[in-house]
């Protein structure tokens, strides 16, 4: 096992002991004119630094999945170089982006920085590696349309959230996404004054601005997706269901809002033991702008109890919330979040994520003191303030 490896192993067997207490303020911000935006987290001796790099991305319906492959892409180039040192690296396609995140030992910061570039690089110059990476994600994409549940959750996503496209990408815009396209989606989104880059380190800001010097390129971003004509929609017919399926959806207008994460909380723990004969579960989804609710059932059979359960449960969980209930679920849900954020792994994650959704350094901070301050009476009013609920129903 590599010293790497060692530091990581040790680090993950430190959270089931006592969570770290990491800053989730950036100490030091610096934004260079026409370079990436870095922000910088003091984790002291860890002897480990995170990188997460973000990209701001919006996707035409004919662009619905260039997100994803642009990540997944990404990733196939940096396992190889990062196996080499035992770094950890991720790529994932966000509400609001591509992010990239690496991680390693301090000592080895020009190669994470190597390994940033890397993920960088115009894509799409390996034919066989971009259709290959192009047909996984097709495949996946069709085992989603498949899924009666998948189907289900993307109905009640179009009507919360109809304008941009899903995250996952489209059967109809990937199957005819070209390595060209790609590359202009990359150019407009991946230019260096577009970036922005949260590190958990012990190192200097000026030695981590010396460690990523040549991240991104310099193109002008283009901040709207072309559109052209309409989308040829699939005419792939879904297969038959065997059971019911009715799902109901709630929208709320800010991304980063902790009483929603309060709520799906609550409803899920209401969910553990349904009545008999029906299977249930509760989802928060976060958009570009704002957030939801979604409630999705099955039962076998034509009767109305799995439709007369689900649309009882909002309400039943409004008349009889407790304040000690609120209490206890904002405890877990600041408990898993800390636990998250006692890497710089996790670190930089909360934090990267507020910073894309809000724009704002402090907002991972200001999540957590919201969420300390979530009470029954800011709970019911949240709920009172929910679009909805939305609905639809697949089977008979």
């Amino acid at each position: 096992m590599s010293v790497l490896l060692a530091v990581l192993a040790l680090a993950v067997h430190a959270l089931g002991v006592a969570a770290q207490e990491y800053p989730l303020v950036p100490d030091t911000v610096v934004q260079a004119p026409g370079r990436p935006a870095l922000a910088v987290l003091s984790t002291g001796t860890s002897g480990v630094t995170a990188l997460r790099l973000a990209v701001p991305l919006r996707e035409s319906e004919f662009e619905a999945g260039a997100g994803r492959l642009l990540a997944e892409l990404a990733l196939e180039r940096m396992r190889g170089p990062a196996a080499r040192i035992g770094a950890h690296v991720t790529a994932e396609r966000t509400p609001w982006g591509v992010a990239y995140t690496v991680a390693g030992a301090e000592v080895d910061l020009e190669y994470l920085g190597f390994l940033l570039r890397t993920a960088l690089e115009e894509p799409g110059g390996d034919p066989v590696r971009f259709s290959s990476t192009r047909a996984s994600i097709l495949e996946e994409l069709e085992r989603a349309e498949e899924s009666p549940d998948d189907r289900l959750v993307d109905r009640l996503r179009a009507m919360v959230s109809p304008g941009p496209s899903p995250l996952a990408g489209t059967l109809e815009a990937l199957s005819v996404l070209t390595a060209p396209q790609l590359r202009e989606v990359w150019r407009r989104s991946h230019t260096s004054a577009s970036i922005q880059i949260v590190a958990a380190t012990a190192l200097e800001p000026a030695v981590l601005l010396a460690g990523l010097t040549g991240i991104g390129h310099p193109f002008d971003s283009l901040a709207i997706p072309r559109e052209e004509g309409t989308m040829r929609r699939s005419d792939r017919t879904a297969p038959p269901l065997l059971r019911n399926r009715y799902g109901l959806a709630w929208v709320g207008d800010e991304t980063l809002d902790p009483h929603a994460a309060v709520v799906w909380s609550l409803l899920a723990q209401r969910l553990q033991d349904p009545p008999q004969g029906i299977e249930a579960r509760a989802r928060l989804i976060q958009f570009q702008r704002g957030h939801a609710i979604f409630l999705t059932g099955t039962t076998r059979g034509r009767d109305t109890g799995l439709r007369t359960f689900l649309d009882g449960l909002l309400p039943a969980l409004e008349a009889d919330i407790t304040a000690g209930s609120v209490r206890d679920a904002a405890l877990e849900i600041r408990h898993r979040y800390n636990v998250t954020a006692s890497s710089p792994v996790g670190l930089v994650d909360r934090v990267g994520r507020a910073l894309e959704a809000t724009g704002q350094t402090g907002a991972a901070a200001e999540y957590v003191a919201r969420l300390d301050a979530v009470t029954r009476e800011s709970l019911l009013s949240y709920l009172g303030a929910l679009q909805g609920p939305m609905t639809e129903t697949l089977g008979r």
